[in-house]
């Protein structure tokens, strides 16, 4: 993503806030990716057997249950970072590209 997409991306987050909602589906393209590595050790497992699946399985629940945490962090500091944040030079820097 370059600057001016991000710098755009945090302006406006700055106007709506930042909630685990809005931030998930924001990560939609993760989540789809991680769903079909799942079907696709389901899919192992049904052909072949075996503990890949148990391991396919445990690293979907870790990395969402690790992402949904981190989210949840960011929406809890998110009023601070809005405080500390120089909005002016975010304003020039989505300006900039155009």
């Amino acid at each position: 993503m370059k600057e001016n997409e991000r710098a755009k991306q945090l302006l406006i987050q700055k106007e709506k806030g930042v909630t685990l909602t809005t931030s998930m589906s924001a990560m939609k393209r993760k989540f789809i990716y991680r769903s079909i590595m799942f079907v696709i050790a389901c899919l192992f497992y049904w052909f072949y057997g075996g503990g890949l699946f148990l391991v396919a399985i445990g690293m979907l629940v870790g990395t969402t249950i690790q992402d949904v945490g981190w989210l949840r962090v960011i929406e809890k500091t998110w009023p601070f970072t809005v405080k500390i944040t120089d909005w002016e030079k975010v304003e020039r820097i989505a300006e900039e590209y155009r």
